[in-house]
């Protein structure tokens, strides 16, 4: 893996804790999700193929077509849970993204004011969350360095 590709990766997972635990809780009733279709297929499989299968009545060539029948469905329906949890995943890493890496630009842009570079202002990507915070927050600093700041008095 290039350097070039390392530094995207790493940069996918802005916070790990927050995108880790969203990620993994996702993941986890994806998982359940999952097991809990493989039950319900053993289920069924056990319920209606059993008793056919157990019969003496069936020809071999046609239980063999059965069995492989169902050792297909079975692959299929793991393959397709399988892609379906990784996509999953991708998804949510990249959803997680937008919100982790726009916090992190406000954090930083806070910081830089705090630090005396009042003119900085938050810029956030289009398909970003937060966007509404951005403005909002550009707007106040925008109208904080035109007036004067004074004291609110409340009565």
């Amino acid at each position: 893996m290039t350097d070039l590709n390392r530094r995207k990766v790493k940069n996918m997972l802005i916070n790990r804790r927050y995108q880790g635990r969203l990620v993994i809780t996702v993941l986890a009733f994806g998982f359940l999700a999952c097991l809990f279709n493989g039950l319900l297929f053993y289920q069924y499989v056990t319920e209606n193929y059993t008793p056919i299968l157990a019969g003496d009545y069936i020809e071999p060539a046609i239980m063999e077509s059965l069995k492989q029948d169902l050792k297909n469905f079975a692959f299929t329906l793991l393959m397709l849970s399988l892609i379906a949890f990784c996509g999953l995943a991708f998804y949510l890493v990249v959803i997680t993204h937008r919100a982790a890496g726009a916090a992190y630009h406000i954090h930083r842009v806070i910081k830089e004011i705090q630090n005396g570079k009042l003119t900085s202002r938050v810029h956030l990507r289009e398909k970003d969350e937060y966007q509404e915070l951005a403005e909002s927050f550009n707007a106040l600093m925008d109208q904080m360095q035109q007036e004067p700041i004074t004291e609110h008095k409340e009565n």
